[in-house]
């Protein structure tokens, strides 16, 4: 309850500081770089479970402050009359990704716990990376 918590009052203040500065793509990319490295963090306290809820607070606080920000960079890629369809795109494919990723794991019975395991979370990286650098990439308004 207190991650998600935190998270409305992280949200509403990022939107507004996004809101204010105009960049959208910066503020979509900035939250989940902040989550990726409070979780990779998380893998170093091994302390017990008080120390290791503050970066998990933060990590999932800073995923939700991209959240409205990404929907609204979607819809500013549609044209007006696409951009119901392009949400529902958008939507569609976050779904498939959601069912697809438990079900490949759950199927494989523990055998990617070895190297095919690191290969896949390798390439599961560099399609992260592709994702921030076409969030950084300009584009011209008109």
């Amino acid at each position: 309850m207190i991650p998600y918590g935190l998270s409305i009052m992280v949200m509403y203040a990022w939107s507004r500081h996004s809101d204010k500065s105009g960049d959208r793509r910066l503020h979509v990319a900035v939250p989940f770089v902040v989550a990726a490295v409070l979780l990779i963090g998380l893998l170093f306290l091994h302390e017990g479970s008080v120390p290791a809820f503050i970066p998990l607070a933060g990590a999932v606080a800073a995923s939700y402050a991209a959240y409205a920000r990404f929907f609204s960079l979607t819809l500013d890629h549609f044209p007006p009359a696409l951009r119901a369809s392009g949400e529902a795109l958008v939507n569609t494919l976050a779904s498939a990704g959601s069912f697809c990723g438990p079900v490949i794991f759950g199927l494989s019975k523990g055998r990617l716990a070895g190297p095919v395991s690191l290969l896949l979370f390798f390439l599961l990286d560099i399609a992260l990376i592709l994702c921030t650098t076409f969030l950084f990439r300009g584009r011209e308004k008109s």
